[in-house]
């Protein structure tokens, strides 16, 4: 019963990423844009010192390089997780991934009304998400070499 339990949870954990990986490649352009606006909201606040506005500038040029890492991480670690080859490294390439991800593109409190909340409420799932990969990655250290 473990073990389809833990089948069910990877494949469950791992769709969003996998399916994600894969749009990321169809719609290459828009998530550039999509990856520029949420640094440009980074750039705009004028709370942060004056060397995180230079470093977040400079990702924001290497955007394309940034988007390609991503992608690797992402979808090489979704697969992994997703067939049970490798589950620790697969999970440790996803948090890699979605704690950047998470605090750059959701970071609701540089934001205000609706788009404010929207974007609480996805910092929220990928706490929830990161937690599952923490809990994953550690469980696979049970089973895994």
């Amino acid at each position: 019963m473990n073990k389809l339990l833990m089948l069910l949870g990877r494949i469950c954990l791992s769709l969003i990423f996998v399916t994600s990986s894969i749009t990321k490649l169809f719609t290459w352009d828009e998530t550039v844009q999509y990856m520029t606006t949420g640094l440009n909201h980074w750039l705009t606040a004028t709370q942060f010192p004056g060397f995180m506005q230079q470093g977040i500038a400079y990702v924001n040029t290497h955007t394309v390089l940034l988007l390609i890492i991503a992608t690797l991480f992402e979808g090489v670690g979704s697969l992994f997780v997703l067939l049970g080859f490798k589950v620790r490294m697969g999970a440790t390439l996803l948090i890699f991934f979605l704690a950047p991800v998470t605090i750059i593109m959701h970071s609701f409190w540089l934001l205000t009304g609706a788009e404010r909340e929207l974007q609480m409420i996805m910092f929220m799932k990928n706490l929830a998400m990161l937690g599952g990969l923490f809990i994953l990655a550690a469980k696979a250290g049970d089973t895994e070499g």
